[in-house]
């Protein structure tokens, strides 16, 4: 019975996977906010927008599991796994002006890391459609 539950929750992962990757529209506020001090209101609302609307048609494709989304979400989750463990470290050792955002978001991206590990095994697992698990024995 296990065995068939992690079967079932395998083949549902690009649905997971596309509601999970809601959660980087949370870094993209994040960006828009360094945008915003860094080099105006227009370039933090273009870029907003430009990334909100390939970011939603990542989620979209993911979900009807086309594989060069996979690909594409592979990459994302990889880069920003690392990105995230260099602030979270970064957070942890210096201790300069914090604020409650500060807070929110460095829980947020723990959290996320903790997922991008587990959608990066998922996903790699996968090819064309058939679940590959060469490395565990049948």
């Amino acid at each position: 019975m296990l065995t068939s539950t992690l079967n079932i929750i395998r083949k549902q992962f690009f649905i997971y996977a596309s509601y999970f990757n809601i959660v980087f529209f949370f870094e993209i506020i994040y960006l828009m906010f360094l945008l915003l001090i860094a080099y105006g209101k227009f370039i933090s609302i273009a870029a907003g927008i430009i990334l909100s609307v390939l970011l939603t048609l990542q989620i979209i494709n993911l979900y009807f599991k086309k594989n060069i989304n996979r690909k594409i979400q592979l990459f994302l989750m990889d880069i920003h796994l690392a990105y995230s463990l260099v602030f979270i470290i970064n957070f942890l050792f210096y201790k300069s002006g914090r604020t409650g955002a500060d807070y929110f978001f460095i829980i947020l991206r723990s959290a996320i890391c903790l997922f991008d590990v587990v959608f990066i095994i998922a996903l790699s697992d996968y090819n064309n459609g058939e679940e590959t698990y060469s490395a565990r024995p049948d």
